[in-house]
């Protein structure tokens, strides 16, 4: 039995162990064949009746449209509505389903559409998928399956999703093989992102907030800092001043006072942090020497399961 399917009924259904070993024994390898389980298959490897049931109609088979549908805007009630356009035809078809299968799953929940993503080929999903649309059938389908588990990756430097890798790399998830940071793109690593997420997404970065974004300027979680109307290089010496901490002459950013104190100092401009803080200007320099300054920009979203990523640049072995 696939890893994952192993996971989810224990995470879902609370199921141990052997309960689990149980329904393997039955010959359950894979999501999909879930459907041809009967209560009393599963109450036979001492399983509760509810949790049974629940398992059951969790993965119970989808019934077809009995009637056809024939308006979108104006169906009977308890008919099921028409699909939009021919477009969406062709959409199932890509994945392997006939329309109303994939129209019945989706407005059935999630139980359902779990099962569903067994039956999909993942390959044709990940082809239908953009980030910037995440309330389409693709997103919604990945998204409940995933969660907020970085499963999948881009093409370097673009927004294009590396279908191929990706559909590997979940193949081997489903086999049991481990998670991972980053996957093998055309001969380069690429980082996994969670369902939703949209790579390459920076904005400015919060300087005493390391891996937070600045909206409009303002911190998202120091509330009435506005760092909008400050230089570059302020923030750079503020946060050259968090990573070097109170200890060393630094600030602490946990601290409400250092954070103030340091905020209304840099209000005035570098001279005048340099004046207050001069352990960190001795830091600052080195850095900038270095060209290892903060670039303070941050992904929104983050990658492999992190909220947010900072940047600064790698000093090369050899550069002068």
């Amino acid at each position: 039995m696939e890893q994952t399917l192993k996971e989810l009924l224990k995470q879902n259904y609370g199921l141990n162990d052997d309960q689990v070993a149980g329904i393997e024994k039955l010959g359950v390898k894979i999501e999909s064949d879930m459907v041809l389980l009967k209560e009393s298959d599963l109450t036979g490897v001492e399983i509760n009746v509810i949790t049974a049931r629940k398992i059951v109609a969790a993965y119970k088979p989808i019934e077809p449209a009995t009637a056809p549908v024939t308006d979108a805007t104006s169906s009977a009630p308890g008919e099921l509505p028409k699909t939009a356009d021919a477009s969406d035809d062709a959409l199932a078809k890509q994945l392997g389903l006939g329309n109303q299968t994939a129209l019945l799953a989706l407005l059935a929940g999630s139980g359902n559409t779990t099962a569903l993503f067994g039956m999909i080929k993942v390959k044709a999903l990940l082809e239908l998928y953009d980030p910037e649309e995440p309330d389409n059938l693709a997103a919604n389908l990945l998204q409940q399956r995933f969660g907020d588990k970085p499963v999948i990756a881009f093409k370097p430097g673009t927004r294009d999703v590396a279908t191929d890798e990706t559909a590997e790399y979940i193949q081997d998830l489903r086999r049991g093989y481990p998670e991972a940071v980053s996957i093998d793109v055309g001969g380069r690593q690429a980082r996994l992102y969670r369902v939703g997420v949209i790579p390459e997404n920076f904005v400015e970065e919060d300087p005493l907030a390391p891996g937070q974004p600045l909206r409009r300027g303002k911190s998202v979680v120091h509330r009435g800092l506005d760092y909008s109307a400050l230089p570059l290089n302020v923030r750079q010496y503020m946060r050259v001043a968090v990573e070097l901490g109170s200890q060393h002459g630094g600030i602490d950013p946990e601290d409400r006072r250092d954070r103030t104190d340091m905020f209304k100092v840099a209000t005035d401009g570098i001279d005048a942090l340099i004046a207050a803080y001069p352990d960190v200007d001795l830091a600052y320099r080195d850095h900038e020497t270095a060209g290892t300054l903060p670039l303070l920009r941050a992904q929104l979203g983050g990658g492999a399961g992190i909220p947010g990523q900072s940047f600064r640049p790698i000093r090369r072995v050899g550069q002068d």
